[in-house]
């Protein structure tokens, strides 16, 4: 047992040091005193940019819508065409004589002007539209056969046309038709002198019915009377201060106030032996029996006052004549403008207009 216990005395005794313990992990703790950057410096200017990408694709899509705008304008609108003028290469038709002009198409008939037996002008227009001046009115009865019955007036351009329509059961050669092989006649007529009518007239079948009026009606259309534009700056000017009115007339002609009315109270005059031409303004407190007629009057008005012009014709010794004369009343006063010539001088009728628009009062 001793040895034992020497045994154990004999070993080497080693110094058993403690194991060192690993020190815990120490959590660092930042320095409030030094700046971190934070998420929300990070974002705003990224919302920023956000914005201004929005704002900068907007204004790209409403240019863009506005373009688009323009094209369709652009696209809807159609560029303007020249427009022709379908009556340009038409010819014109003057006479002087009873002072009116229009104009026509050229056409495949034969257009020369001929003379009718009262040697006055006719030719054809188409091969279903003729123009002739005549002394017979549509409104008249005529000699031989008559296919017109008087359909009324109608204005064109502020010129009054007489109208009559007629069919005819022949349609003279122009179509071959089974069924409907009536021909309609339309003639339109005004009065270019008293008793002298210029006449278009017109007869279609009905395939060119429509065709043939509406050529009518441009022709018509540009129908119109030369002698309104005659200029009278050269003429004279007679003015009566005692009963206040004025009038013009033709150089070429002379006043006479020595002429006296017993039932006026003041005459002027023109008087012209050959050709025969009386022309007479008569200032009256009662109706001048020159300006007393039978006839119905047609109402006019004469410097902005109402008037009745009165037409009449007769046979006298030195053959037909005309009278034509414009009653106005005006302070008391009866205006008797009266006319009379030879109604061959149809040169006469277009003179007495003329006067009478120059007529005015001075007061």
């Amino acid at each position: 047992m001793n040895t034992e216990m020497e045994n154990e005395d004999s070993q080497p005794v080693i110094n058993q040091q403690p194991t060192p313990e690993t020190p815990p992990a120490v959590q660092e703790v930042p320095d409030e005193s030094v700046a971190i950057p934070k998420k929300t410096f990070i974002v705003f200017p990224t919302v920023i940019l956000l914005i201004l990408v929005s704002l900068f694709a907007g204004y790209l899509l409403y240019q863009n819508h506005l373009l688009k705008r323009k094209i369709v304008k652009l696209t809807a609108t159609p560029s303007p065409t020249a427009t022709t003028n379908p009556i340009a290469n038409w010819k014109t038709y003057t006479n002087a004589r009873y002072g009116f002009e229009f104009k026509y198409p050229t056409s495949d008939v034969d257009q020369t002007i001929k003379k009718t037996i009262d040697n006055e002008d006719y030719f054809s227009i188409t091969d279903n539209i003729s123009f002739v001046i005549q002394k017979n009115s549509l409104k008249e009865p005529c000699d031989g056969i008559c296919y017109s019955i008087y359909n009324g007036d109608h204005a064109v351009n502020g010129i009054q046309f007489s109208v009559a329509e007629g069919t005819s059961d022949d349609p003279g050669g122009r179509e071959v038709c089974e069924e409907d092989c009536i021909t309609q006649y339309v003639d339109n007529e005004t009065e270019v002198a008293t008793g002298v009518y210029a006449q278009i007239r017109s007869g279609s079948l009905p395939s060119k019915r429509e065709e043939t009026t509406n050529l009518v009606n441009q022709i018509l259309s540009t129908f119109k009377f030369t002698d309104q534009q005659v200029k009278i700056t050269d003429w004279k000017t007679y003015t009566n201060s005692k009963y206040s009115f004025s009038f013009q007339y033709p150089s070429s002609l002379s006043i006479d106030e020595t002429i006296k009315n017993p039932e006026s109270l003041a005459n002027a005059s023109l008087l012209q032996a050959n050709p025969y031409l009386e022309f007479d303004v008569a200032v009256s407190e009662k109706i001048p029996s020159s300006c007393k007629n039978d006839v119905q009057p047609t109402k006019i008005s004469v410097d902005n006052l109402p008037a009745d012009k009165y037409e009449a014709t007769g046979e006298g010794e030195a053959g037909n004549y005309t009278n034509k004369s414009v009653l106005i009343k005006k302070n008391n006063y009866y205006y008797c403008i009266f006319v009379g010539f030879g109604t061959e001088q149809v040169e006469f009728n277009t003179l007495f207009d003329k006067i009478l628009s120059t007529f005015r009062f001075t007061d």
